[in-house]
C-alpha cells in the first residue's frame, strides 16, 4: 500500500520591504466571522491579566518558550501574561479548557501541531478545533530529525533500508506516544520503503530518549532541538531530516526528500488560539504583538536554540494552515488505521 505523504505547507519566512516577516504559500483567506465577535470593539484591550494555557508539562521546550513569549508580551501589553499548564490527553485537556473559556481576551491556547492530529485521532473530543477555537497566529516551526543508536551500523536512509530489509521486525523504534507525529512520521517512512519495525510507545519523549540512548530501542524521529544534545555528544546519530530543505545546524545530513521520498515533509509547529467569538480587534492586536515579540533578539535566539524558525503571519494564514494540516493528518490516520491508547 502506498503511504499517504504529509506535505506541510511552505512555512519559510522572508523579509519584506517593510521589515515584517510573513508566511509563504499559505494564501490569504478571510477570517471566519462566525468564529469571532467581530462587531464588539475592544479598543481598551487588555484591561486585565491574561493567561496562556499550555498542554505540556512545565520545564519542557514547549513550556519554556511559552513562558519567554509570555514574559515579553507582559512587557509589551502592560498586563501580566501567565502560563497555566493543563497536561494530558495529547494536549486536548488544555484545548478543551480554552474552547470553553469566556471569549473576552483573557484566555488563549498555546498549541502545537498535535492539535491537527487530535482532530482525527480522537473520536470523542469535547471540542472542535474548527468550531470552538479561532487562530491568532503561528509562532515557530521546528524541523524533525531521524536518529539512530550508534550501535546500528547505518549512516544514511539507504543503509537503514538495506539493514531493515534483511532483518524484518528485529528493530524497535521509540515514540512519545501512540498517534503522535513521531509515531505517524516513522510509520510513513517505513511504509514508503516497505520496511517493518516494532513500535515502542512511551509516555512522552523524555523516557523514549532514555531507552533510545541506552540501546533498548534503535531509532526515532523527533525535533532537532530535542535530539541535538545527544547528536553533539555522539550518543545518537542523525541519518536524515524530514524538512523540505537541509537544516542549518545539520548541514551534512540529507533530507528524506533527497533519500527516496520525493515531496515528503514533516515538521512541528506552535501557535496561539483563542476561544471562538473572541472579538476580532483583540485577535488582531495580539497577532501584531506576537509579531513584534518574535522580532526581538531574545525570542529569536530562543527559537533558533531549539533548531526552529520564527514564524509570523495573519490569523487568516494560520487558519488556512491549520485546516490543511487537519485534512492531511486525517488521511494519514485513516490509511494507517491508528487508534489512540
Amino acid at each position: 500500500m502506498n503511504p499517504v505523504i504529509v506535505r506541510l505547507p511552505d512555512v519559510r519566512t522572508v523579509p519584506c520591504s517593510t521589515g515584517r516577516r510573513h508566511l509563504l504559500g499559505l494564501g490569504a483567506a478571510s477570517l471566519v466571522l462566525a468564529r469571532s465577535g467581530a462587531g464588539l470593539a475592544q479598543t481598551d484591550w487588555p484591561n486585565k491579566p491574561i493567561r496562556f494555557v499550555v498542554g505540556f508539562a512545565p520545564g519542557g521546550p514547549t513550556d519554556s518558550f511559552a513562558r519567554l513569549l509570555a514574559k515579553r508580551l507582559t512587557e509589551q501589553l502592560g498586563q501580566p501574561v501567565s502560563i497555566e499548564n493543563r497536561v494530558g490527553a495529547n494536549a486536548n485537556i488544555a484545548a478543551e479548557l480554552v474552547a470553553r473559556a469566556a471569549p473576552d481576551g483573557s484566555t488563549f491556547l498555546y498549541n502545537s501541531s498535535s492539535m491537527a492530529i487530535s482532530a482525527s485521532l480522537y473520536k470523542d473530543l469535547k471540542y472542535d478545533a474548527r468550531r470552538d477555537l479561532m487562530p491568532v497566529g503561528l509562532v515557530m516551526g521546528v524541523p524533525v530529525a531521524f536518529v539512530v543508536h550508534p550501535s546500528l551500523p547505518v549512516s544514511s536512509p539507504a543503509e537503514l533500508v538495506a539493514y531493515l530489509k534483511s532483518r524484518p521486525r528485529e528493530l524497535n523504534y521509540a515514540s512519545g506516544g501512540v498517534g503522535n507525529a513521531q509515531h505517524l512520521g516513522m510509520e510513513m517512512v517505513l511504509q514508503h520503503f516497505g520496511l517493518q519495525a516494532s513500535h515502542i510507545a512511551y509516555k512522552g519523549s523524555a523516557p523514549a530518549h532514555i531507552d533510545l540512548i541506552a540501546g533498548r530501542t534503535q531509532m526515532m524521529i523527533d525535533t532537532v532541538g530535542s535530539v541535538m544534545p545527544y547528536i553533539l555528544d555522539k550518543r545518537l546519530r542523525p541519518i536524515a531530516t524530514l524538512s523540505a530543505q537541509r537544516v542549518g545546524s545539520l548541514p551534512g545530513v540529507p533530507t528524506m526528500r533527497e533519500s527516496g521520498m520525493p515531496g515528503f515533509e514533516l515538521s512541528a509547529w506552535y501557535g496561539l488560539m483563542a476561544p471562538a467569538r473572541t472579538p476580532e480587534p483583540i485577535v488582531r492586536k495580539l497577532n501584531a504583538e506576537i509579531d513584534r515579540a518574535m522580532k526581538t533578539d531574545e525570542l529569536r535566539a530562543a527559537v533558533t536554540g531549539q533548531g526552529g524558525l520564527p514564524l509570523t503571519g495573519t490569523p487568516e494564514a494560520y487558519d488556512a494552515y491549520l485546516q490543511t494540516e487537519i485534512a492531511r493528518y486525517a488521511k494519514v490516520i485513516g490509511a494507517l488505521n491508528v487508534k489512540p491508547e
